[in-house]
């Protein structure tokens, strides 16, 4: 029987609290790891006229958007969004920005803050320039706005600018990050679009995508098989998709079987980051990691393969789930892309379960020929 409304509302309840913060008790917060930048959210982006303007509104107590936040296992606040804003007012507090002749952009996961405040994290991954900031007045006059440059008098006007912070909490624990990525997406759609793991990055701060990241980011083999890094995170969602079939696919000597999956990957993948999430256990990551690494190495091609996912996909599966471990060269590839069980299951329709299956079938009798 299908859920009412009420039924379905009463599951993904949340209650939100707001808070009307100072801006210099929210920057002395930020320093000090209490609201904190998830290091999978996108990259810190804004422009200098982006900063500059949002530094206007801050000094002539303009309407900023809301931050939201949801607590972690830490006690930590995690911006789910304005993270950019929050970047470019922490910027202007410690009067610093990008240096653009060395970066144009900042990567939270390269900034280690453990143990230390964020602007020592900060400064230690990246080359910041000083920063200064001009405001042109009605009479076309430019005064200094800089931070340190501020009269005690105006500066602590700007200290106690009220910014809003709004803390979620779940009354459903249970459905706490499928409802954290609806939230997320439901923020997100008025701005740039995001692709599913761009989302899902956003999202999922575990110990298991600590691991794919590091396989993403620092294996050279994956890199040379997949190419450079794509800013979609295309790259993130397929090494995701090989956990997540490793998980759900069984084979019995005959056909292959996959549960879990009801025709759409996305939803696929994101069932799949909610069971990861929770996992502690780290040699159940561990055998995750072994078994993509593993099949790193039987891939002895020469071609990037980020536009044959589903190819790479496909010889992962069979590979893993029927103990396949040769090597894997360009010529066996090109064979599997020109037989006629491959071609047949990747026309429209190639997410479609029985495609799926039949296609694993047809790679598994070429390779169970070739690979003794």
């Amino acid at each position: 029987m299908s859920k009412s409304i009420q039924e379905y509302l009463d599951e993904i309840k949340i209650q939100q609290y707001k808070t009307d913060i100072g801006f210099k008790t929210l920057m002395e917060g930020v320093n000090d790891n209490i609201y904190i930048i998830p290091k999978y959210q996108r990259k810190y982006k804004w422009k200098k006229e982006q900063l500059e303007a949002l530094v206007q509104s801050l000094i002539c107590d303009f309407p900023i958007p809301p931050i939201y936040t949801y607590r972690n296992k830490k006690n930590q606040l995690e911006i789910l969004d304005g993270q950019q804003r929050v970047f470019s007012l922490f910027f202007y507090y410690i009067g610093k920005y990008i240096d653009a002749s060395k970066n144009n952009s900042i990567d939270y996961k390269k900034l280690n803050v453990t143990g230390r405040s964020f602007k020592e994290a900060l400064e230690d991954a990246y080359i910041l320039s000083p920063l200064e900031m001009k405001m042109m007045t009605e009479d076309d006059k430019e005064i200094d706005i800089s931070y340190e440059n501020l009269s005690p008098e105006v500066k602590r006007m700007v200290d106690y600018v009220s910014l809003t912070v709004i803390e979620i909490r779940w009354v459903n624990e249970e459905k706490k990050g499928e409802t954290i990525q609806q939230i997320f997406k439901n923020l997100n759609k008025g701005g740039i679009n995001l692709e599913p793991q761009e989302i899902r990055d956003g999202v999922y701060d575990c110990k298991f995508y600590d691991m794919l990241h590091e396989i993403n980011d620092n294996n050279p083999a994956w890199r040379k098989l997949w190419g450079k890094e794509s800013l979609k995170g295309k790259d993130m969602e397929t090494l995701l998709a090989l956990c997540a079939y490793r998980k759900h696919v069984a084979f019995d000597g005959k056909e292959f079987y996959i549960e879990n999956y009801t025709g759409k990957l996305a939803n696929f993948l994101d069932c799949f980051s909610e069971y990861v999430s929770r996992i502690e256990d780290e040699e159940i990551i561990e055998e995750y990691k072994r078994s993509i690494e593993r099949f790193i190495k039987q891939m002895n091609v020469d071609k990037v393969l980020n536009r044959k996912v589903t190819l790479l996909i496909s010889v992962y599966i069979v590979c893993e789930k029927c103990n396949i471990n040769g090597v894997i060269t360009d010529q066996l590839l090109d064979e599997i892309k020109r037989s006629k069980s491959y071609k047949n299951n990747t026309d429209q329709g190639t997410f479609a379960k029985r495609k799926m299956t039949e296609r694993w079938k047809g790679v598994y009798e070429i390779l169970s020929k070739r690979i003794k």
